[in-house]
């Protein structure tokens, strides 16, 4: 799976991320200049996978993990080592909601279209209401519901990883999203690529 089990950067600006197995994230090893905080660990931006989040001389220094983030909480180490020898901790980022209620009701085109294995969606609602969000084949026969539960008003990003709703990868081919809020319907082509 995509879990974090350790982060560690070291006094030379290496970062190290891994598996809970103990192999490297893609990309990982990582040099990063002038690393002056103890890195955070969490899914900031609410698309399902983690960010990790460094002060440096530079200024603020985001990593978007683009693997989705799993079930466990992940190790947060700043010049520690892979031995689990550091300080187990909640995130130290504070995650401030958008309040403000948009205007009219917003449904993007899904990005990036065509996709392989993540695409999202983004969706502004502006009352509570039942927000529906399904997957069809172009037969028109359902794949997976990906939403189907009351919003408050706000904005919302929304990810299909291409699985129907058994958890298996579907096939390459165009698929079809319909987003029901209210009275509005939308519906829109996809195209996933494997």
């Amino acid at each position: 799976d995509g879990d974090l089990e350790v982060v560690s950067a070291t006094k030379t600006g290496s970062v190290f991320v891994m598996h809970h197995d103990g192999s490297f994230f893609s990309n990982f090893p990582m040099n990063i200049l002038g690393i002056e905080s103890t890195s955070t660990v969490d899914d900031i931006d609410n698309d399902g996978d983690y960010e990790l989040v460094f002060c440096t001389t530079q200024g603020l220094h985001v990593i978007d993990i683009k693997t989705e983030k799993g079930d466990h909480g992940s190790w947060k180490m700043h010049r520690g080592n892979t031995g689990r020898t550091g300080l187990y901790e909640g995130s130290l980022l504070t995650i401030i909601p958008n309040n403000l209620i948009p205007e009219k009701f917003y449904v993007s085109s899904n990005y990036p279209n065509p996709f392989n294995s993540k695409t999202n969606i983004d969706i502004q609602i502006v009352e509570v209401e039942n927000l529906n969000v399904d997957v069809f084949d172009i037969s028109g026969r359902l794949i997976n519901t990906l939403i189907d539960r009351i919003y408050n008003p706000g904005n919302y990003t929304f990810y299909w990883s291409g699985k129907d709703k058994n958890g298996i990868n579907v096939s390459t081919g165009i698929y079809f999203l319909k987003i029901k809020s209210g009275q509005r319907l939308i519906t829109q082509k996809i195209a996933l690529i494997k």
